[in-house]
């Protein structure tokens, strides 16, 4: 099944972020959380994001680290005394 995947991905997927990091997953291949979290926002918008642009999906779980949201959050650190 992958295999077949894989080459309709190969075939017919948009290059785009998300899609070689998505094909080294279903090669069995082992991955970083930040290629998987491309990997499955390339997969989620079928294959056709190409991650420049706010999904606009805050229910996802990765939407917190979609690299492209409008409305970026920073982090604030307590201040040392």
């Amino acid at each position: 099944m992958n295999e077949k995947l894989i080459s309709e991905i190969r075939k017919h997927g948009k290059r785009a972020r998300g899609k070689r990091e998505l094909i080294e997953h279903l090669e069995g291949k082992r991955i970083t959380p930040r290629k998987a979290i491309a990997a499955k926002c390339f997969e989620c918008c079928c294959y056709f994001a190409d991650g420049l642009m706010d999904c606009k999906i805050p229910k996802c779980p990765c939407y917190p680290f979609m690299p492209f949201r409008e409305e970026r959050q920073t982090r604030k650190l307590p201040l040392v005394q």
